[in-house]
């Protein structure tokens, strides 16, 4: 009996105890999520390349003949017109060359006259028996050899004009005009590979950009989907200094290979030059809106998290119970993600305190859409 007692006395005790430690235990803390309601939007997706500006026009100037330059007739910088002269070559040799040509073809054409008329002459006499056929041929002959003789010497005044021209340097495109390579008094010829100086037209420039072929492939794919064109996409450019340039491009070129040892396709747009604001040589980011998509889903970055195995999922909420979600990401667009798969629009999806939260858990929760509706 008093064993019976004992044993009760001692399970009273502990259950008292035990209450009593469940009275002291802190309450459970409900733990506070930030949610986003999700929405569909109309985005633009663009990329962002570096480019290099070109000149639209540019012209080597060379020289044509052998001389000593005896001229510089421009400043360098200056904007030059089509067929200006920029250097003058000394032509006392090719003046002597041209005027001995002339002659030629004087001689070469009095002698023509000559053997004309002794032609007509003999024709007419073999016909009355009063010189013989062969003399009549002999006479026709010189003839001919005398009239190829006058157009080779109309050919030989030709060359020498032309020569004599080429001592006057000329711009074959309008635009500016850069550094000059050689001075008056410099001997050039017209075999040398260096230049003499360099006009480039910048009305207009190219900008060259790369595009690997996967993104062009992937582009491509885009654009049929949407029936539009890649050739009817917009282009602009950030500059070095962090800024847009203020007017946009077109797209004008797309070569038609890919290059074997880089992988990428050589693009070309063409932007107008207000104020030769942009320079041959320039470096530049191109921006291309490549396409516009209707009814995507966005998250923001903060969100996102990955699983041990680099998987991207989120959590969204449903009866104040969280719950994992496994997505297929796209690209990013602005601050957010384009999610291709895996959640709806008006899934509220867990964008604050997503590190203090586990699949299945119980939350209070405050919606957070306002911070970000950029």
């Amino acid at each position: 009996m008093k064993k019976s007692f004992s044993i009760f006395f001692i399970a009273l005790i502990i259950l008292t105890g035990c209450g009593k430690n469940e009275k002291n235990l802190p309450p459970k803390q409900n733990v506070e999520v930030g949610v986003y309601t999700i929405k569909k939007s109309d985005i633009t997706i663009k990329s962002e390349i570096p480019g290099r500006v070109k000149a639209f026009l540019t012209a080597e100037i060379r020289p044509q003949i052998n001389g000593i330059i005896k001229n510089k007739k421009f400043n360098e910088g200056d904007y030059i017109k089509e067929g200006e002269v920029l250097y003058e070559i000394d032509d006392k040799y090719y003046i002597s060359l041209y005027n001995e040509a002339k002659a030629s073809l004087k001689n070469a054409e009095a002698l023509l006259e000559s053997t004309q008329l002794k032609s007509q002459k003999y024709e007419e006499l073999s016909k009355i028996n009063g010189a013989s056929k062969q003399e009549a041929i002999d006479y026709k002959s010189s003839y001919l050899q005398a009239l190829a003789n006058v157009e080779s010497k109309k050919a030989a005044l030709e060359t020498a004009k032309i020569n004599l021209d080429y001592t006057k340097i000329i711009s074959p495109i309008s635009g500016k005009i850069g550094t000059s390579n050689y001075t008056v008094g410099a001997l050039v010829n017209s075999n040398q590979t260096s230049v003499l100086t360099t006009v480039r037209n910048t009305n207009k420039v190219y900008v060259d950009y790369m595009q690997s072929s996967i993104n062009y492939l992937n582009l491509k794919e885009k654009l049929f989907d949407n029936k539009l064109s890649i050739d009817n996409l917009n282009v602009s450019i950030r500059l070095e200094n962090g800024k847009i340039y203020e007017l946009n491009g077109i797209l004008s070129a797309r070569e038609m290979y890919i290059d074997e040892n880089t992988g990428s396709i050589t693009n070309r747009a063409i932007f107008e030059n207000k104020n030769d604001f942009l320079i041959p040589g320039m470096y530049v980011d191109v921006i291309v809106e490549e396409i516009k998509n209707s009814s995507e889903i966005l998250i923001p970055q903060q969100a996102l998290l990955r699983d041990s195995k680099g998987n991207p999922y989120v959590y969204i909420l449903e009866n104040n119970k969280t719950i994992s979600k496994q997505i297929k990401l796209g690209n990013t667009y602005k601050e957010k993600w384009i999610v291709e798969n895996g959640l709806k629009e008006n899934d509220l999806i867990v964008v604050e305190a997503v590190n203090k939260i586990k699949n299945d858990m119980e939350v209070s929760f405050v919606n957070v859409d306002k911070k970000f509706e950029k």
